[in-house]
């Protein structure tokens, strides 16, 4: 008989990218729902963890407590973060097997694959279960399978198990894994449809009349293959000068080598003399973002998107989607729902473009989409008892 599931303790590993945080929020919030104790694991400088350690007594009041641990080395790559956190958890395994058998939980779960290093050492000392998350398809690249061989190794060393939010983020570790892993896709909030942030999103960015609106979100990195959504862009305009579409880049730039891709974006943008229909709009909040949009672009031009919060957050409101052709949401989305390009392809994602400006096209995909079942992914009692039951 399967052991009742009361008290979880969630570490907080790895950067901070927006789907760890998003799911450690929503594996958080559904534990207090189901009334099950949390204990918070948290590198200080980490990500979500800053987050985490913020919120103070709104935390401490929702049955959970907060723990530090220790300082991670500054992220340099990701090879490097990842050794120097396997070695600080291998240094520190006494300190935070004690803080394990203080709390004692009934399941660990590592919230990020850094977890499986940070605090593996430790839960072997403890004899706790550990179920890690992995959130991201790694770039293949010169130091590719040294970074694998590194992971799997701490997977197989300290995990129970290894849980991938899509099969496309665990499939490579697959041919070297020697323990159980599963799949338990992402839950995605459902955003509510409003006319009202439709229009104050329309407003607010001077999106004239009847104009059809492309829209695309992301932290905005190199790999995110904003430049291409760029690029698609102006090439459209330049052949549909007749045509009323804007596009809209919603997301943040955080860092200084971000920041100067960024830069390099507007001033390509200005220098087309398409400013007014290509518009790059910061970080907004997402509900009016995916309520102001009429269609959805999903782009990247490195490494795989493992699952893409976004794209269903907008397939929920019948957004048309634009999407890659590789990408853990393809598990899920049949070809008939969106169009799909090769995701470093600005001149095929530009004949996508073609399409989606067709009234009836549009019109296909909404009834397309309001007939898809993405229960999979929304039903937030069948996600967490799978998390839960792992």
């Amino acid at each position: 008989m399967q052991k009742k599931i009361r008290h979880v303790l969630l570490h907080i590993g790895g950067n901070e990218h927006g789907g760890l945080r998003s799911f450690t929020e929503e594996l958080y919030n559904q534990l207090v729902e189901e009334n099950i104790k949390v204990t918070f694991l948290a590198d200080r400088n980490e990500g979500y963890a800053k987050y985490v350690l913020s919120q103070g007594r709104k935390i401490e009041n929702r049955n959970t407590k907060r723990v530090n641990v220790f300082w991670f080395f500054p992220k340099i790559n990701a090879l490097v973060h990842l050794i120097f956190v396997f070695i600080q958890g291998k240094l520190h395994a006494k300190k935070i097997a004690e803080i394990l058998k203080r709390f004692n939980p009934d399941l660990i779960i590592g919230c990020g694959l850094y977890s499986a290093g940070a605090i593996g050492p430790a839960v072997a000392i403890s004899n706790h279960s550990l179920v890690v998350g992995q959130h991201t398809v790694p770039n293949e690249n010169d130091i590719f399978n040294l970074r694998r061989t590194i992971t799997c190794y701490f997977f197989n060393k300290y995990c129970n198990k290894i849980v991938g939010v899509s099969k496309q983020a665990i499939e490579v570790y697959v041919p070297s894994l020697t323990i159980d892993y599963d799949v338990v896709y992402n839950c995605v909030e459902k955003i509510k449809e409003s006319n009202v942030k439709r229009d104050q999103f329309r407003r607010t960015y001077n999106v004239k009349g009847d104009s059809l609106v492309i829209g695309t979100a992301c932290r905005i990195t190199q790999a995110r293959g904003i430049d291409i959504f760029v690029s698609a862009a102006i090439q459209f305009l330049k052949k549909n000068k007749s045509k009323k579409i804007v596009f809209v880049i919603a997301g943040d730039a955080p860092y200084k080598k971000d920041k100067i891709f960024l830069d390099r974006i507007l001033k390509e943008i200005e220098s087309s003399g398409y400013g007014c229909f290509v518009k790059y709009i910061g970080f907004v909040d997402m509900s009016h973002f995916i309520n102001g949009i009429d269609i959805y672009c999903h782009t990247l031009s490195k490494g795989v998107e493992s699952f893409g919060l976004s794209i269903f957050q907008s397939a929920f409101l019948n957004k048309p989607l634009i999407l890659c052709k590789q990408g853990g949401y393809n598990e899920l989305l049949p070809l008939i729902i969106g169009l799909r390009y090769n995701k470093e392809s600005a001149s095929e994602l530009s004949l996508c473009l073609e399409k989606v400006s067709d009234v009836k096209w549009i019109s296909e995909q909404r009834e397309n989409l309001k007939n898809i079942d993405l229960s999979i992914v929304s039903d937030k009692k069948k996600w967490i008892n799978k998390w839960i039951g792992v």
